[in-house]
């Protein structure tokens, strides 16, 4: 897992059409207008194999949180990937708890979570514009170590 800072290498990852729709909500606008947030502290993470990415940032110096992204073909690796990102977090950041957020529907992401240890939090009911009706959004937790 690295850090990269490749603004295109990213905005073609998200709008894979494998991925956009996964990752986005109704707010979100339209797919050829969408750009990365490319900041100092937003940390993208790409798997060594490049099957993977994750946008990680600081909700607060311990607290942040993650978003991930699987291409269809490396998705069997989705569990090592999301330990690698907490690996990579716990050795390069201060986070001590890692938070995500997965909006319902979206059963492999949160199987995925739970097989890396993730753990359920909450149900954050009818947050999230999907299709043109509120969906629930649940979140998940990590502790990441960094105390």
């Amino acid at each position: 897992m690295k850090r990269i800072h490749d603004a295109g290498l990213v905005e073609r990852f998200i709008k894979h059409p494998a991925i956009w729709p996964f990752v986005t909500d109704d707010d979100c606008g339209q797919i050829e207008d969408w750009k990365p947030v490319m900041a100092p502290h937003v940390h993208w993470l790409l798997s060594d194999d490049g099957g993977a990415l994750f946008m990680v940032y600081p909700l607060q110096m311990r607290l942040w949180e993650a978003h991930s992204h699987v291409l269809p073909e490396f998705r069997t690796n989705t569990v090592g990937y999301y330990r690698a990102g907490m690996e990579y977090l716990k050795h390069n950041t201060q986070c001590a708890r890692l938070l995500g957020f997965i909006p319902s529907g979206n059963y492999r992401a949160k199987r995925a979570a739970e097989a890396a240890g993730m753990k359920k939090a909450a149900v954050l009911a009818r947050c999230c514009m999907k299709g043109g009706r509120l969906i629930d959004m649940t979140m998940y937790e990590a502790e990441i170590g960094n105390v």
